[in-house]
């Protein structure tokens, strides 16, 4: 674990890291980090881009075991590794009567670094909020033939040819009716959720699932998919009559297939309800 500031004496973006460990340079480390939520005394997690604003004499946490090196433009002291694929970054919100209490993130990347097990340097381990609602995916490792489960708050996942399970887990602190949602949506791929207890899927590239859920651990009932990913267009043209009513009608790129979402109810390209 590392607190770090900002090398700026004014809140600053377009900001850029470079991770390294032993000279050798970590594309994806420093990754995911927490921020201090002053309104509830709470740790947000958050994932690194150029476009996030830091604030000045402000601390942020980081599990990196290496060198940060800022920068306000990109940095070229070191060689750009070719990128094949570009990456796709998910957050997985958890609500509460249409508030949010907590998030975790997760991202597909082609760093050949990058597994299915917890990597250090890449994976970012939760911890938890005592005083509201958390969220978490739950990865695997199997250390000298021992199975170890560690909670995380950023998932780093490699690219896969088949469908990517990841167990999701929550912690509810008060009963009521919850809700899951990816608000930023999914870049055309198809994400799912899983109930196992409801047997309820939901893609949440097309709709938010809420269930009512008592005080309590749930470790084992949830569940993403998310689909192979291939490099499809996700730019949908969008009448003028559905930009008025956005709200009600919207088009969804899932996988390479169009649907049309109207009312809470997924239609696909010939105007037939699917599940």
């Amino acid at each position: 674990w590392n607190v770090i500031g900002v090398p700026s004496f004014a809140n600053v973006s377009n900001i850029d890291s470079v991770a390294t460990i032993n000279g050798e340079a970590y594309p994806d480390g420093f990754g995911f980090y927490y921020a201090w939520n002053m309104a509830d005394n709470s740790l947000d997690v958050s994932a690194r881009s150029t476009s996030t604003t830091f604030k000045t004499m402000y601390s942020y946490i980081v599990q990196f075991a290496g060198n940060i090196n800022w920068s306000t433009r990109k940095a070229t002291l070191l060689p750009a590794r070719k990128q094949v694929r570009p990456e796709y970054d998910f957050r997985l919100e958890l609500l509460l009567n249409d508030v949010k209490q907590d998030q975790t993130l997760l991202r597909i990347s082609d760093d050949e670094n990058v597994t299915n097990e917890f990597d250090f340097n890449y994976d970012l381990s939760k911890e938890k909020n005592a005083n509201k609602a958390n969220i978490y995916t739950m990865v695997t490792s199997v250390i000298n033939d021992t199975a170890t489960v560690t909670e995380t708050a950023g998932n780093c996942l490699p690219f896969s040819n088949t469908t990517t399970v990841v167990p999701v887990g929550v912690s509810i602190k008060t009963d009521g009716s919850y809700t899951f949602a990816m608000p930023d949506g999914t870049s055309g791929i198809g994400v799912t959720l899983v109930d196992s207890e409801t047997g309820a899927r939901t893609s949440l590239s097309a709709l938010d699932y809420t269930t009512y859920l008592e005080a309590g651990d749930y470790d084992g009932r949830f569940s993403l998919e998310i689909s192979p990913i291939h490099t499809t267009p996700t730019d949908i043209p969008v009448t003028n009559e559905e930009k008025a009513d956005a709200s009600r009608v919207r088009k969804v790129l899932i996988d390479g297939q169009l649907f049309i979402i109207r009312d809470g109810r997924i239609y696909n390209a010939a105007g037939m309800e699917v599940r």
